[in-house]
């Protein structure tokens, strides 16, 4: 018998002589594991058990989504909220700048209300030195629409005198009789007079260039001349007399674009110191 037989045979026997221990064993385990009559399971008490402990974790779900809503819910509100506060947070910003702004005008307008109050209590004495000035100027001016210019002056006087007057309207009244002297500049007219021209009184017609001069004219065009002061006139030559007939033919014709060349008073300009 080989060597691998015998190994075989052996290992045979020796299983067989091991089954009976191995099934001795066996049955004392499952008697051991049989239960006594006092440990014997109550089935309705386990379930019973099992439906609290459902109740219980159905319970435990339902407040647990009922937190989940609330924190959900509070979520929410907190991001409302953050929102609301950043909005807040720029309006503020945006408010606060404005009222500085409205503090700055305000505090602007402070000091221009101070500074027109200083400026009416200098306001009345300027108008009337200037007023007076211009009443001197008139009377030195060349004489041409005396009548109109005395009569805005006398008027001027009173305005300036009427307590009932507020002081912007007096300072109006100013302007405008010192608007229209100044147009006097910008504009040229003639008139019919008696005028003594080289020493003897003759019927001219009085030519005035703005504030350039005065320059009288007979009717027949022979004879003309420059304002010497005193309802008096000089002659002016040939070339001077032309320019002052094409002058007055521009003011009949009202074209004021061409600017002739005539002599200015110059008897007039020396005696204000011109």
């Amino acid at each position: 018998m080989s060597k691998y037989c015998k190994f075989i045979t052996f290992n045979i026997l020796f299983l067989l002589l091991l089954l009976p221990v191995l099934g001795n064993a066996e049955e004392k385990n499952n008697l051991s594991r049989a239960p006594k009559k006092s440990e014997q399971v109550d089935t309705e008490k386990v379930f019973s058990t099992i439906d609290a402990g459902l109740k219980k974790e159905q319970i435990s779900q339902k407040k647990n989504q009922q937190w989940q809503d609330e924190a959900t819910l509070l979520e929410n509100e907190i991001r409302k909220y953050k929102a609301q506060n950043a909005w807040y947070a720029f309006q503020n910003k945006k408010y606060t700048a404005y009222n500085q702004k409205l503090r700055d005008d305000i505090e602007e307008q402070k000091t221009i209300i101070q500074n027109l109050a200083v400026l009416q209590t200098k306001l009345e004495p300027f108008i009337f030195t200037v007023t007076k000035n211009l009443k001197n100027f008139v009377t030195t001016d060349l004489p041409f629409h005396t009548t109109e210019r005395n009569f805005r002056i006398e008027t001027l006087e009173k305005t300036i005198a009427n307590h009932k007057l507020i002081p912007s309207e007096k300072l109006r009244r100013f302007f405008d009789a010192l608007q229209i002297e100044l147009d006097y500049a910008r504009t040229a007219d003639y008139n019919e007079a008696v005028v003594i021209l080289d020493g003897k009184q003759t019927q001219a017609t009085i030519v005035r260039a703005g504030r350039l001069g005065l320059y009288a004219i007979t009717k027949d065009k022979k004879k003309a001349g420059t304002f010497a002061g005193n309802n008096t006139f000089t002659s002016i030559d040939s070339d001077a007399k032309k320019q002052l007939i094409e002058l007055l033919s521009m003011i009949e014709n009202k074209q004021y674009y061409l600017i002739p060349f005539i002599p200015t008073n110059n008897a007039l300009t020396k005696e204000k110191g011109i």
